[in-house]
């Protein structure tokens, strides 16, 4: 399996460590993961010091270079509309482009509110764009550890992993936080999950 991954080398100028603290650290673990298991995994940074233009070009000659993709994921820090790698509302076509020529099956959006609208939102577009599962946080909070997870499919459908306010929430937001769940989400299956949260009624995965 080819697993491709991005993350912001460079700490934002107001905050102390959200590169080093948090996106480097958590994308060298993703990419140990894969490597592991066999797959080919390779971890590439982005200077988010750098113009739109730069960073954008940066991500795009890596995936030029990738005949097949099966996982992709981004660390760093994403809005509804776009994401600090150089991507937004007048380009997410070049970077969905890329994914659906490389046939990208899941891609994982380490990066905050890019799942809040389900209508005109990041996660939303480049999954309709690039026939790409995405998932995507629907608020702020730490890279991987955010409970907020949803999902959007293809057609531009989309479900909540668990849905806040779930009698599995609790167990989700501990095991996010504790274990290496965010990083294999793509390849859990519901039956798998609610064993993990430990769980045996789907319904407890929804509100």
């Amino acid at each position: 399996m080819r697993v491709v991954s991005f993350y912001t080398s460079t700490n934002s100028p107001n905050k102390k460590a959200d590169a080093t603290g948090a996106f480097i650290p958590k994308c060298k673990d993703f990419t140990k993961l894969y490597e592991i298991q066999g797959d080919t995994a390779s971890r590439h940074p982005i200077n988010c010091t750098a113009p739109q233009a730069k960073r954008k070009e940066a991500v795009l000659d890596v995936l030029d270079d990738c005949a097949r993709i099966d996982l992709a994921a981004h660390f760093g820090h994403g809005l509804s509309k776009s994401i600090q790698h150089g991507f937004g509302p007048l380009n997410v076509e070049s970077l969905a482009a890329e994914y659906k020529r490389a046939c990208t099956q899941n891609i994982l959006l380490f990066m905050c509110l890019t799942g809040q609208d389900p209508v005109e939102g990041f996660a939303v577009k480049l999954a309709k764009l690039s026939g790409a599962r995405v998932f995507s946080h629907t608020t702020a909070g730490h890279a991987t550890t955010n409970p907020y997870v949803r999902v959007f499919e293809a057609d531009g459908s989309y479900k909540w992993l668990v849905e806040p306010g779930a009698p599995a929430w609790k167990a989700w937001d501990r095991m996010l936080d504790t274990t290496d769940l965010p990083y294999r989400l793509p390849f859990v299956t519901q039956e798998q999950l609610m064993k993990i949260l430990g769980v045996t009624d789907p319904k407890d995965l929804q509100k």
